[in-house]
């Protein structure tokens, strides 16, 4: 049989009051009359960390300052 296959598939960040959240989502596969969830069952789990970020200004050692980290929402800063 054809194996399936997945292209350019994309989850986005959770957010719970604006901080960006760890999510699990499951993964379902169907082979043939996907509109009755008869056939449909769990392949898997995805799990999506959230993304973690620190600020630095000493790029020689590596050490991370004391400044928090600012993060680009696409929306707003969060510091």
């Amino acid at each position: 049989g054809k194996a399936p296959t997945f292209l350019d598939v994309q989850v986005d960040a959770s957010y719970e009051n604006r901080v960006m959240i760890a999510s699990s989502y499951d993964v379902c596969y169907c082979d043939e009359n996907c509109l009755n969830s008869v056939y449909w069952f769990k392949a898997g789990t995805l799990d999506v960390e959230p993304v973690v970020t620190r600020f630095t200004t000493d790029y020689t050692t590596g050490s991370f300052g004391e400044n928090p980290a600012i993060v680009n929402t696409g929306r707003l800063l969060v510091f």
